[in-house]
């Protein structure tokens, strides 16, 4: 069985590159594509609000990636930079941060109030309320490419990261190694 789309926004300001969603709440989603952040209605894909993050996400190709927390903020990563913007104007409340060095995609989470951003073979923690950076870890051996992040749901004292063939665990507060795991037979982009 296939399912028919409920309604369908053909292009997002006709652009064509990489659309990312998340859900905002059980009626809106957040869309974003080419730097431009969309809140938009999901029953109806009305846009509600939308916000350009200037040449920070304006390349093309180059993936916004999302994490809505708890609905007082969105966390926006894009482009080599972070943001933080209110859920509903979408206006900065703190950012862009750079994050090191690059311009790749950014893969964010939220867990216990902390922004855990990583990009080019980094990971960093930002206070979400304020946007200060608080750690970071450079994960040696693992390239400088896209990282995945990925929280444990019952555990919440380790983040697992993965890149260039290999997955770490490492402690959420202070970014310290706490296991690292080869992928056999993989050789990723350093």
């Amino acid at each position: 069985m296939v399912e028919a789309a409920i309604w369908q926004d053909g292009l997002l300001d006709g652009n064509t590159a990489n659309v990312n969603v998340t859900k905002r709440n059980d009626t809106e989603i957040y869309a974003t594509t080419l730097g431009r952040v969309y809140l938009l209605e999901a029953a109806t894909g009305k846009r509600l609000n939308s916000v350009y993050l200037g040449d920070h996400g304006a390349e093309p190709n180059r993936e916004a990636r999302l994490h809505s927390y708890q609905d007082s903020m969105l966390i926006v990563g894009c482009n080599g930079k972070v943001f933080g913007l209110h859920p509903t104007t979408l206006h900065k409340i703190w950012g862009p941060h750079d994050l090191k060095k690059g311009d790749g995609v950014v893969n964010v989470g939220v867990r216990m109030g902390v922004v855990y951003a990583a990009c080019n073979g980094y990971i960093f923690t930002i206070e979400r309320e304020t946007g200060k950076r608080l750690a970071s870890n450079g994960l040696s051996f693992m390239g400088d490419g896209e990282v995945r992040l990925a929280f444990f749901p019952n555990d919440f004292d380790y983040v697992a990261v993965g890149a260039g063939g290999y997955v770490k665990t490492l402690h959420l507060i202070n970014l310290g190694l706490s296991q690292i795991t080869e992928i056999r037979g993989y050789h990723g982009i350093h």
